[in-house]
């Protein structure tokens, strides 16, 4: 099955909540502790939990078209954020889930595709048309 042209490409493993990988061999392991457990503080633990399942949707969604997810070409996140929009999702919703996006993108060393000009635009669409503009 490995060999099948048709399936799908497996979905990355979610990156760590942070970037911190570049923390420097200088540091004692219970410094490197300590800096990574103040970096998961900086969101919440329903963002956390929020953005973990938001990107688990988008793997699958981008998945079931072939691509992969990391890192994510500007043109691939504004289909998906159109189809969460024609799916009758929230603008907030939407905002969130390219947000949880970009973090994943940031965590794994990617620069944002939700910083791409054409994602904002699509994203203002959203809102617009949706009534939260």
């Amino acid at each position: 099955m490995a060999d099948d042209p048709t399936a799908a490409p497996p979905a990355p493993a979610a990156a760590p909540t942070t970037s911190l990988a570049v923390l420097t061999d200088a540091l004692t392991p219970t410094e490197v502790a300590s800096t990574v457990r103040f970096a998961d503080a900086a969101k919440a633990a329903n963002t956390r939990l929020a953005y973990a399942s938001d990107w688990a949707d988008f793997c699958r969604w981008a998945a079931a078209r072939g691509a992969s997810p990391l890192p994510c070409p500007p043109g691939l996140l504004c289909g998906y954020l159109a189809a969460l929009a024609d799916a009758g999702l929230r603008a907030s919703t939407i905002t969130r889930r390219a947000a949880a996006i970009a973090h994943q993108h940031r965590a794994s060393g990617y620069d944002s595709p939700a910083a791409n000009p054409a994602v904002r635009e699509v994203l203002r669409g959203i809102r617009h048309t949706l009534g939260t503009a």
